[in-house]
């Protein structure tokens, strides 16, 4: 596909790209007079050799028929959750769901398909709503920072906690860890790890060093936009993780933005600063986090400094 510079669609499907789906399925089904459950739930089947059924009626292309720039595979698993009975169920769940949810998981394991029959909701649904069940919120607790410190150094072979202090983010393999800290997910545990070394390490020098490198890049380098950053660059000058590097930069942005009041809705560009009295222009896009806090682009904040400090540093 590369050779013939073809580019798969990804992302979220279409109401129209459903529609196709079901309706291909329909003629497909119709024609073989076969059921959902013959093929998206295996031990179900009434078909004696489904996979050599599922070849010579060309199933996978009849069902992406028409969706040229999705996979076969993306088609299959977007037709597992839409045209499963229970689809059109989307209220929220229920404390006594909930609890169902995890006693079934005990008794049949993760065997999605087998709960969502008995919760009334599609494998898919039920699978999400496990994971978020097991997911822990707020900050590490003494107990949860001892294992975590201690499964980085049992992977890194390392006996001191500062001999850690010079390690990269991508040298940890945080699988590992997360099994040490179940509930935890991969941004949680890279977050707390960054504001471990963070508290071990001087965050205004690095703050300073940060933009005078991205103030660097704006005027010899000729970045405008956030995604041109070289982030890999930035941490070779600061001498830190790059990872760490834009870490800092969005704690630092995100502070002088903490007071911003009204943004657009599509945070395409900042309209009014309220405690700054910064009024900004379209070409400053603005940017979400995670955890919803907004926060300038770094040319924004450069400007800022620049007319406001004179050009000197600011203190945040």
């Amino acid at each position: 596909l590369k050779e013939m510079n073809i580019t798969l669609k990804d992302g979220a499907f279409t109401e129209k790209e459903d529609k196709r789906i079901r309706k291909n399925w329909k003629r497909y089904s119709r024609f073989y007079n076969v059921g959902y459950r013959d093929f998206f739930y295996i031990e179900n089947s009434e078909i004696p050799d489904r996979r050599s059924f599922l070849k010579s009626t060309n199933f996978y292309a009849e069902l992406a028929r028409k969706l040229p720039w999705r996979s076969s595979c993306s088609v299959l698993q977007r037709a597992r959750t839409i045209l499963h009975p229970n689809y059109e169920n989307h209220a929220n769940y229920t404390k006594e769901q909930n609890e169902a949810l995890i006693n079934f998981v005990q008794e049949y394991g993760r065997k999605w398909a087998v709960i969502a029959d008995e919760l009334g909701r599609t494998p898919l649904s039920v699978g999400y709503r496990y994971k978020t069940l097991r997911r822990r919120k707020g900050r590490f607790s003494p107990e949860e920072h001892t294992a975590f410190i201690e499964a980085i150094k049992t992977y890194l072979k390392k006996s001191t906690e500062s001999e850690l202090l010079n390690v990269r983010v991508n040298e940890i393999a945080w699988s590992q860890v997360r099994e040490q800290l179940p509930g935890r997910t991969f941004s949680q545990l890279k977050n707390h790890w960054f504001s471990w070394i963070l508290k071990q390490t001087d965050i205004n020098e690095y703050r300073k060093k940060i933009f005078k490198c991205l103030r660097f890049c704006v005027h010899n380098m000729g970045v405008s936009e956030y995604s041109d950053v070289d982030w890999e660059f930035v941490g070779e000058c600061v001498g830190i993780d790059p990872y760490l590097a834009r870490h800092v930069y969005y704690l630092a942005v995100n502070q002088f933005c903490k007071n911003v009041k009204e943004v657009s809705v599509l945070c395409k560009h900042v309209t009014q600063c309220n405690a700054h009295s910064f009024q900004s222009h379209d070409h400053y896009n603005g940017h979400m986090l995670e955890d919803g806090c907004t926060f300038f682009g770094f040319w924004c904040w450069q400007e800022w400094k620049n007319a406001k400090t004179g050009g000197g540093d600011l203190k945040v």
